[in-house]
């Protein structure tokens, strides 16, 4: 009797151990299937960005379609998440697509491209007007010169130029910056003489005496040209004239300390600073903003610039040769 207990208890045991590891597997296979879902879930939402990307148009696209027909606005409409204000300009919470986001990688070639609202130009055209510069009158670009001017932050004249119709022109405003080309190494006592530019780190005398020291000192420099260059040329289109060229701005930006064996801190044997003994190399930076537009005669026109001081504006004006 005793036995036939022990056996049905065993055989129950085992039962239970049967259904735990069948439990156990239905949890391991649960789990897979949960993960390949969400797995699968991120895929559908990558494809779906990716569908949307694809499906935005490109900017030549854009440029090409016909722009909408502006109708009058209705009660309600701003409060409903309206894309226009009074003036036709999109508000400033709301920032449009970026047709460049999806041509122009984040790279370090293109550098972090940020899928900010991209500028448009100042005031509106109507589709009459517009049809009146198609009709105008075919003008000769040698017939008119350009006047330009390089204005700085305050608006105050730093740079002017007149360039005649059909011929290339510049105008530079420059600032000659130098920087060490060779140095003399550190020196260290008032006994200790110079050997020339490949003279070594003079060691420390060993006598308790004061002693003089001669940090880093640069010997030969060069020039490095910084400021504004403008190149441009003026043409015609039409009846209008047609300005192209580009700005350039190269800009000192700081100093990077240099690595090296002679270009470090001079320190006595207790650990008192004697000089900071600066080995110094400028960083300069060089901005271009290539331009292209058309102008009326006898209209002025200011192009604002990207700069890191404020921000430089050009001003052309197109007047008839005399």
């Amino acid at each position: 009797m005793k036995k036939h207990h022990a056996g049905a208890g065993l055989l129950l045991l085992g039962v239970i151990a049967l259904l735990c590891w069948q439990n156990h597997l239905l949890t391991v296979e649960r789990d897979g299937f949960a993960s390949q879902l969400a797995d699968a879930r991120k895929r559908m939402n990558w494809l779906d960005t990716q569908i949307a990307r694809l499906s935005r148009p490109t900017a030549a696209q854009m440029a090409k379609a016909p722009l909408p027909t502006k109708r009058m606005p209705e009660d309600g409409d701003m409060a409903d998440g309206g894309t226009e204000d009074e003036n036709g300009e999109i508000p400033a919470g709301e920032v449009p697509d970026n047709p460049y986001a999806a041509v122009i990688p984040a790279d370090s070639m293109y550098g972090p491209f940020k899928p900010v609202s991209i500028p448009v130009a100042e005031g509106r055209i109507t589709a009459t007007e517009l049809r009146k510069l198609e009709d105008l009158p075919p003008l000769e670009s040698d017939g008119y010169v350009l006047k330009a001017r390089l204005l700085n932050a305050k608006g105050e004249q730093v740079s002017i130029g007149e360039f005649r119709g059909g011929q290339k022109g510049s105008m530079q405003l420059l600032k000659e910056f130098p920087y060490p080309t060779a140095f003399q190494s550190p020196l260290i006592g008032p006994d200790r003489q110079s050997s020339g530019k490949s003279s070594s780190f003079p060691i420390t005398p060993s006598t308790p005496m004061p002693f003089s020291v001669t940090p880093f000192t640069p010997t030969e420099f060069e020039f490095k040209n910084t400021g504004w260059t403008v190149d441009l040329e003026m043409s015609a289109q039409g009846g209008l004239l047609l300005v192209h060229g580009r700005s350039q701005q190269t800009a000192f930006e700081n100093f990077t300390a240099q690595p090296g064996e002679t270009g470090k801190p001079i320190y006595d044997d207790s650990g008192i600073l004697l000089t900071d003994n600066k080995q110094l190399q400028p960083t300069f930076n060089t901005r271009e903003t290539p331009f292209l537009f058309d102008m009326l005669p006898g209209k002025t026109y200011r192009l604002p610039l990207g700069t890191g001081d404020g921000g430089e504006m050009l001003e052309f004006t197109p007047v008839p040769a005399q």
